[in-house]
């Protein structure tokens, strides 16, 4: 009961965002996932953007004009490589470095999330499922094998993570991923 009491609050968001979550999966719309799913575009945006100090505002304006336009481009997955076309030519033209930290948050955040959509528009709300699955199955498992044998630590930007945690939960989702899948009728 104590390991409740002492995170509460991780169960009470993880609670309402399971419940969202769920809510969101069963209306199965386009506009209504993109509109999710543009909610943690944004906010993974304002975090990499704090992350890496960067000062300028602008970044903002790419970022939602991407966000934007994926949602009637039909292949999301594309307006990756149409931004680092963008970016490569707009070094050619100006001759100006473009700083890699001002690149870095269009490649994590915005990535992963035109990659979500692509995968909800292209493959449907079950395959989005079974990836929440794997990376819930992921985090718990390399949450509770770290605090019960982990050593090693993993990264210096995360102190609290260990190896055997990771280990750990990348071994518990592969197995829970594929039998979800199997019992999903996803694995053919």
């Amino acid at each position: 009961m104590k390991f409740i009491t002492d995170n509460l609050e991780r169960w009470i968001t993880g609670i309402t965002l399971l419940s969202t979550t769920i809510m969101i999966g069963l209306i199965d719309n386009d506009f209504v996932m993109w509109f999710y799913l543009g909610i943690f575009y944004f906010i993974g945006f304002h975090e990499a953007i704090k992350l890496f100090g960067i000062q300028r505002k602008y970044p903002y304006y790419y970022a939602t004009v991407i966000w934007l336009v994926a949602y009637f481009y039909p292949n999301p997955d594309d307006l990756f490589f149409i931004m680092a076309i963008f970016f490569g030519a707009k070094l050619a033209y100006t001759q100006k470095h473009i700083k890699k930290k001002l690149l870095i948050p269009f490649l994590y955040p915005v990535s992963g999330f035109l990659f979500m959509f692509m995968l909800y528009r292209d493959f449907g709300v079950e395959w989005m499922l079974w990836l929440l699955v794997i990376v819930a199955m992921t985090d718990t498992a390399a949450y509770f094998v770290g605090k019960s044998v982990g050593r090693t630590p993993f990264s210096p930007s995360s102190p609290n993570k260990t190896l055997e945690g990771v280990i750990g939960g990348v071994i518990f989702a592969t197995v829970a991923g594929a039998i979800a899948g199997f019992f999903m009728d996803l694995v053919p």
